[in-house]
C-alpha cells in the first residue's frame, strides 16, 4: 500500500512538471508575438 501511495505522488509530482514545462512554453510563445506585432 505504501508503494502505491509513493508512486502515485511521484507521478503527480511528474505531471506537475511537464504542466509547468508547458506553461512556461505558452508564456514564451506568448512573449515571442506581443514582440512581433509591435
Amino acid at each position: 500500500m505504501r508503494n502505491f501511495i509513493g508512486n502515485t505522488l511521484i507521478n503527480v509530482g511528474n505531471a506537475l512538471v511537464k504542466t509547468g514545462e508547458s506553461l512556461k512554453k505558452d508564456k514564451e510563445n506568448e512573449d515571442n508575438q506581443i514582440d512581433k506585432s509591435q
